[in-house]
């Protein structure tokens, strides 16, 4: 579980987000939704500590990544998979090579006992025998297979992603979504996951925060999400006819 409690964030005198508590749950994909400049990416970057908040604490189970000194932080990254936007493989690496990285920064293991974990991850993502292959050669789908399969290398209890269905189609981003959900439970993560895809929330959304100017505006799941009374989430949600006609049908 995470948790993060009454978080501000500055940049010179620009307030990005505004006092914002939130709690990401173990064992549920936790969604992250608003419009762009929401402040959605900031949050996950404090999350992750590529930003220092300016104010509150954010806690990784019981400790205290706030205050945390940096080989703390350096420990528990060692629990934390990172699904960047776009997949970020390395063109010059094999996938092999590529889901290995981790397992080369962050153990000391036999390079047989790394092989046997890409390849664990690889048969998890249902990439199979593709070892020997390059991301040049990989479909966009397969690229972000890949980057899940390096992102779980450490067997993470926290998985964070970034925008994972970004320039994918409907049916390849759900079949993204699908396998995200299906690892999460698998493995009891704690996965928050930054999505502006409302395919996503309706299909994955065990808990949903909503940030509009920097602040939480709602939070819930997907089993209430269209049903909302928040004037400002609605907004978001129906920005055209056909959600517009899937609402009037809900009511």
């Amino acid at each position: 579980m995470i948790i993060a409690k009454n978080i501000y964030k500055r940049f010179g005198d620009t307030e990005v987000l505004k006092d914002i508590t939130a709690e990401f749950y173990r064992g549920q994909t936790n969604l992250v939704i608003g419009q762009s400049g929401s402040g959605k990416t900031v949050l996950i970057k404090c999350l992750v500590g590529l930003h220092e908040v300016s104010d509150g604490a954010i806690y990784f189970d019981d400790d205290n990544f706030t205050d945390m000194p940096n080989s703390g932080r350096k420990k528990l990254r060692k629990k934390i998979g990172v699904l960047f936007q776009g997949g970020a493989l390395f063109d010059s690496m094999t996938v092999e090579e590529n889901v290995m990285f981790p397992l080369e920064m962050y153990t000391k293991d036999s390079y047989e006992k790394k092989l046997e974990r890409v390849n664990f991850c690889l048969e998890k993502v249902a990439l199979e025998g593709a070892n020997d292959k390059y991301p040049g050669e990989l479909s966009g789908g397969m690229v972000k297979r890949v980057a899940i399969a390096r992102a779980i290398a450490l067997n993470p209890e926290y998985l964070f992603c970034d925008e994972p269905n970004s320039g994918l189609d409907p049916r390849t981003a759900s079949r993204i979504d699908n396998l995200i959900y299906d690892l999460t439970k698998e493995f009891n993560m704690t996965t928050v996951i930054n999505t502006h895809d409302m395919n996503s929330v309706l299909e994955i959304g065990d808990n949903v925060l909503f940030i509009e100017k920097g602040e939480a505006a709602w939070t819930g799941n997907n089993k209430n999400f269209l049903k909302s009374e928040n004037e400002s989430l609605e907004q978001f949600i129906y920005t055209n006819e056909m959600t517009r006609m899937l609402k009037q049908n809900l009511k």
